[in-house]
C-alpha cells in the first residue's frame, strides 16, 4: 500500500524507490529488507524462502504478522495530500479548492469527490474521469460537462436524468442513447420543443421534490448489498430494509458442499482442480477456480485462494484507508489534526505532515 517506483515487495507500505523488501514500511530507495532490517541478497532469499508463501498456511501466517505488524509500528500520515492548495480530504495530488474528497487527482473548485481525474467545479461526482466539468452528482461516468443526475454515461453535454448515454448532448431522461440531440424520454424533439418541454418537467418535479434528487433508490435493479454502496456505507439487512431499500438475501444453490480438499501448497494442486466445487472458509459460498487463474497461481507460486471473490475484496475494502474524516492528535506532538484514521483504528502512530516528515526523510 502507498508504495510507488518499487518492484518486487511483499508485505510493504508507504515505500517509494524500493524493491526486493518485505514487512517494511517507510523506506526510500532500498533494497533486501526486511522488517525495516538491511539483509545480504543470499540472507533476504534465504529467509525468503523459509517463510514458504508458496503454500496457503504460509501465506496466511505471514498476513496476520504483517497486518500486526504494521498496525503497531508503521507510521501513517494524517492525510496524503501532494502538491494541493486549500484542499481536504485523503490521497489528493495536484488539487486546488477541493473539499471533503478521496482518491482526486488534478481538480479545481470542487466538493465531495470519490475517485475522480481532472475535474473543474463539480460536486457529488463517484468514478468520473477525463474533465467533467460543472457536472454534480454523476456515478461512473467520462467527461461530463454541464450535466447532472447521470450514471454510466460519456462524453455527454447538458445532460440530465440520463444513463448509458454516449456522445450526446440536451438530453433528458434518456436511456442508451448514441450522438442524439434534443431527446426527452428517448423522443426526439425540435430544439425549440425540447427547450419548452424540458422546462415545463423541471417545474412539475420541483413541485413533486423530485428536481435536484438523484435517482430515487426503489428505481434500484440491483439489492443494496450488491453494490458499491454496501462498501462505503455498510448496513444490516434489517437497517436497509428501514430506509426502503432491497437486500439480496442468500441462495441455497450457491451454499454447497466443497467436493474436494485443496492441499496447502500451489506445486501439489491438480490441474483436475478447476473441475471442483469450492467454499469459502469465511461465508460458505461456493467459487471455482479456472484453468487461466490456476496458471497464473503456479507461475506466481501463491496458494489457491481459500475465500470466494466477495469476501476476499470485503478484506482488500478492510485495508483501504476510510473515507471519512475525524478530528483526532498528532501520535508524536499532540497536534490537533483532520484525519481519515479516526479514533478506534488498529493504526498507533498517525501523525501530522510534519512529524511524518520529520520521521520518515
Amino acid at each position: 500500500m502507498y508504495c510507488d517506483d518499487s518492484t518486487d515487495l511483499l508485505f510493504c507500505y508507504d515505500m517509494k524507490g524500493c524493491n526486493n523488501c518485505l514487512f517494511s514500511y517507510g523506506l526510500r530507495n532500498k533494497q533486501y529488507y526486511i522488517d525495516n532490517k538491511p539483509y545480504s541478497k543470499e540472507e533476504y532469499f534465504e529467509k525468503l524462502k523459509a517463510m514458504k508463501l508458496d503454500t496457503h498456511s504460509g501465506l496466511e501466517r505471514a498476513r496476520k504478522g504483517w497486518n500486526e505488524f504494521r498496525a503497531q509500528h508503521a507510521i501513517h500520515r494524517d492525510a496524503y495530500i501532494t502538491n494541493c492548495e486549500n484542499s481536504s480530504g485523503n490521497n489528493l495530488k495536484n488539487c486546488k479548492n477541493v473539499t471533503d474528497s478521496f482518491n482526486v487527482v488534478n481538480s479545481e473548485d470542487c466538493k465531495y469527490l470519490y475517485d475522480v481525474l481532472d475535474a473543474k467545479t463539480c460536486q457529488d461526482l463517484n468514478y468520473s474521469l477525463y474533465h467533467p466539468e460543472v457536472a454534480y452528482e454523476c456515478i461512473s461516468t467520462l467527461q461530463m460537462r454541464y450535466s447532472a443526475f447521470c450514471v454510466a454515461s460519456h462524453y455527454c453535454t447538458s445532460c440530465f436524468y440520463c444513463e448509458m448515454c454516449n456522445s450526446s448532448s440536451d438530453c433528458f431522461g434518456c436511456v442508451g442513447l448514441n450522438k442524439k440531440k434534443y431527446c426527452i424520454l428517448n423522443k426526439q424533439y425540435t430544439k425549440e420543443e425540447y427547450e419548452k418541454l424540458r422546462t415545463k418537467i423541471i417545474e412539475h418535479m420541483k413541485k413533486s421534490g423530485e428536481w435536484g434528487e438523484f435517482f430515487p433508490a426503489e428505481r434500484a435493479q440491483f439489492a443494496y448489498n450488491e453494490t458499491v454502496a454496501q462498501e462505503y456505507f455498510p448496513l444490516k439487512k434489517d437497517e436497509t430494509e428501514a430506509r426502503g431499500y432491497t437486500w439480496r438475501d442468500k441462495d441455497a444453490r450457491e451454499y454447497q458442499a466443497q467436493t474436494c480438499e485443496i492441499p496447502d501448497a500451489i506445486a501439489d494442486v491438480p490441474a483436475m482442480i478447476t473441475n471442483e466445487i469450492l467454499a469459502c472458509e469465511d461465508c460458505n459460498k461456493n467459487y471455482k477456480v479456472i484453468s487461466q487463474e490456476l496458471r497464473f497461481y503456479k507461475n506466481k507460486n501463491l496458494p489457491i485462494p481459500r475465500k470466494c471473490d466477495l469476501c476476499r475484496h470485503a478484506a482488500r475494502m478492510q485495508l483501504r484507508t476510510p473515507r471519512q474524516l475525524g478530528e483526532r492528535t498528532c501520535g508524536k506532538c499532540n497536534k490537533s489534526i483532520t484525519s481519515a484514521y479516526q479514533s478506534g483504528r488498529p493504526e498507533q502512530k498517525i501523525y501530522c505532515e510534519g512529524c511524518y516528515l520529520a520521521a520518515i526523510y
